[in-house]
């Protein structure tokens, strides 16, 4: 059941969907998890239960491609988590001329690959901003409840207050894991108080990504020596 729509709601100036955990690829093709599914039904259905008829809300997604934990090749041109997802938030009803990016209205660059690299490219593409949302308009987000608590504190990071953003979530629950992952982001990745910007938190995020890619490989390392000695004697 969606969690909207039973009482009066504050209209939002725009509604991002966010990209979800799980997404797969079969030969260069992107195939999107349960989790982004049902994430595009809800947002199409949070952007049909209000009156369009003027200044229609932007549906913004800029998912592309896992990075860091799915080892995902490289996809097909044309090919994105973004493009699967709003092709049935269209299905569903939403006009295409409200969904950034589109063919008017491109990406300079490549869809994101992380939950950092997300929020920095709204940014950096000039997509979102705190100066275009207020308590009266916020923007809207549509993620499950845990993962939306780190796109929160990301998005607040980089410059946005807490009465600029409505989180809106399905009602199942997402992964236990996402609790870990932000104690971890709070940590080595959002770094105190202070504002600082998009790029600044993707970079953040690689070193400790990458620190966390050679740990990972010298642990399997030492454990097939250790089991190749073993075999010997």
């Amino acid at each position: 059941m969606d969690t909207f729509g039973s009482e009066p709601e504050v209209r939002p100036a725009d509604v991002v969907v966010f990209g979800a955990p799980g997404a797969s690829c079969e030969d260069g093709l992107i195939r999107t998890s349960a989790a982004g599914l049902e994430r595009a039904g809800l947002a199409a259905r949070f952007w049909l239960s209000f009156d369009q008829t003027s200044s229609p809300m932007r549906m913004i997604c800029v998912a592309g491609r896992p990075k860091y934990r799915s080892n995902m090749p490289p996809l097909r041109s044309g090919q994105s988590e973004a493009a699967e997802m709003t092709a049935i938030i269209r299905a569903l009803g939403v006009p295409s001329e409200v969904i950034r990016p589109n063919d008017t209205f491109p990406l300079q660059r490549g869809y994101s690959t992380s939950t950092v690299d997300e929020v920095a490219l709204l940014v950096e593409e000039g997509l979102i901003a705190p100066g275009m949302y207020g308590p009266d308009s916020p923007l809207a987000i549509v993620l499950h409840r845990r993962h939306a608590a780190r796109a929160v504190a990301l998005l607040r990071k980089v410059g946005f207050d807490k009465q600029q953003l409505r989180v809106v979530s399905p009602s199942t629950a997402d992964s236990p894991t996402e609790v870990i992952i932000r104690v971890i982001y709070r940590i080595l990745v959002l770094r105190g108080t202070r504002e600082v910007p998009a790029g600044v938190l993707r970079n953040r995020e690689d070193r400790v990504m990458s620190a966390c890619t050679r740990i990972t490989r010298l642990v399997r390392w030492r454990a097939s020596t250790s089991n190749s000695l073993q075999s010997r004697t």
